[in-house]
């Protein structure tokens, strides 16, 4: 009985160690156990929205005035007004709307919108004012070759028509246009510029040309070719009695070609025909060819000799006075 007793008080007694170790261990982990949590941080204030940067319109360019920068050679000037009348080209000279400009064989002229623009006319080029304002210059070109350098700025529009209806146009680019009655070629060196023809466009970039005939949308930009061509079929005689001659060739299409003082039509495919007409006695005849590429090529025909009037009728007189006098 008394080995019974002795046997349930050890379970007791082995149960309370277990129940003082298990306490133990409790109070350690809640003491020491566990890292101190401190006070709650405080809320995260609410997000404040940057404010949204407006853009500041930029105002208008300045109106700079056309001026004529340099002359080379025969350049005449026709400003507009009641009596339209053409004179001499002098440095300094402003166009205004309505004004033109036309250099003759071996003529330039430069003229330059102070920093925002420059445009050169090469020979055998008619230039006109169109329109110029803060935002826009507008030119016309009946003819020839002309070459710009507009600086970049997307408030002011460049715009060149051609006299066959071609308009191109530019924000900032080195450009070149070559008109004549039948079409339109636009060559670009910097930047881009767009030719508009018949309702469509197409934008030129560096080193690309496009091409648009009287009536005709534009041809697609392609790379600017490396030479120019420039073949001409003379006339194979030397002395004639003919005023007229025809005079057949073909070049690269959108070239300008001039025949002497005369600016010739070259159709889509770069082919020519023209009727030239010769002053009496012995003359030269060459011809021109030049492209928004820079390109220059001349070709040298022979040289013709007109004789269309009649020798005049001679009589040997001397034996009859001498006869008459004896």
């Amino acid at each position: 009985m008394e080995k019974k007793r002795e046997t349930g008080d050890r379970g007791i007694f082995a149960a309370l160690i277990l129940l003082v170790l298990i306490g133990a261990g409790l109070a350690y982990w809640l003491l020491l156990g566990r890292t101190p949590s401190g006070p709650p941080a405080p809320p995260l204030p609410p997000a404040v929205k940057a404010p949204q940067e407006v853009a500041t319109p930029l105002p208008p360019p300045a109106v700079a005035d056309l001026r004529v920068a340099r002359v080379n050679g025969p350049v005449r000037i026709r400003h507009a007004g009641p009596k339209p009348a053409w004179s001499r080209v002098k440095v300094g000279d402003v166009l205004r709307k309505d004004d033109t400009v036309e250099t003759g064989r071996g003529g330039a002229v430069e003229l330059a919108a102070g920093e925002s623009y420059q445009v050169t006319l090469d020979e055998q080029a008619r230039f006109a004012v169109r329109e110029i304002t803060a935002e826009l210059s507008r030119f016309g070109l009946a003819n020839g070759l002309l070459n710009a350098n507009v600086r970049d700025d997307p408030r002011r529009v460049v715009e060149i028509e051609s006299a066959a209806g071609g308009l191109a146009r530019t924000r900032g680019a080195e450009l070149s246009v070559a008109g004549t009655d039948t079409g339109v070629a636009v060559g670009v060196r910097r930047g881009e510029a767009e030719l508009t023809s018949q309702g469509r466009s197409v934008v030129i970039r560096a080193g690309q040309e496009a091409l648009a005939m009287k009536g005709e949308p534009p041809s697609e930009a392609l790379p600017i070719p490396s030479s120019l061509l420039l073949k001409v079929a003379w006339p194979s005689e030397r002395v004639t009695a003919q005023r007229k001659l025809i005079v057949t060739g073909k070049t690269s299409p959108g070239a300008v070609v001039a025949l002497g003082d005369r600016l010739l039509h070259v159709g889509l495919d770069g082919k020519f025909r023209e009727i030239i007409y010769l002053r009496e006695g012995a003359q030269k005849l060459s011809a021109t060819a030049r492209d928004v590429g820079g390109h220059r090529t001349e070709s040298e025909g022979p040289s013709i000799s007109l004789r269309s009037k009649n020798p005049k009728a001679w009589l040997e007189t001397g034996p009859l006075w001498e006869w008459g006098s004896e």
